[in-house]
């Protein structure tokens, strides 16, 4: 196939790479150092990256869960910002991003 029908892909030196475009959406910060070296590994091998940290969020408020339970913000599952309303500043990054 020739490389122009390859999406995000680009020859160099007569090596088909993959360009990868890496959007990081998180909380604020997490306990473990290792998933910021990990995080690392992530950002140095894509050519078009972007991070952003949410302060006011958890875990799990990156899943699905908290749309479907009202009970993950009550057990402290998930940060302030109500599900809703992350769902859709979430949606709106992403597709912009992209």
């Amino acid at each position: 196939m020739p490389t122009s029908c390859l999406k995000n892909t680009v020859v160099c030196a007569d090596i088909l790479v993959t360009i990868i475009d890496f959007y990081y959406i998180s909380r604020e910060s997490w306990p473990d150092l290792l998933n910021y070296q990990q995080l690392n590994k992530f950002l140095e091998r894509s050519s078009n990256q972007s991070t952003m940290f949410l302060s006011g969020t958890e875990y799990f408020d990156y899943s699905d869960a908290p749309l479907f339970s009202p009970y993950m913000q009550i057990f402290v599952l998930t940060g302030v910002i109500p599900a809703k309303e992350l769902a859709q500043k979430l949606e709106d990054e992403i597709v912009s991003f992209f």
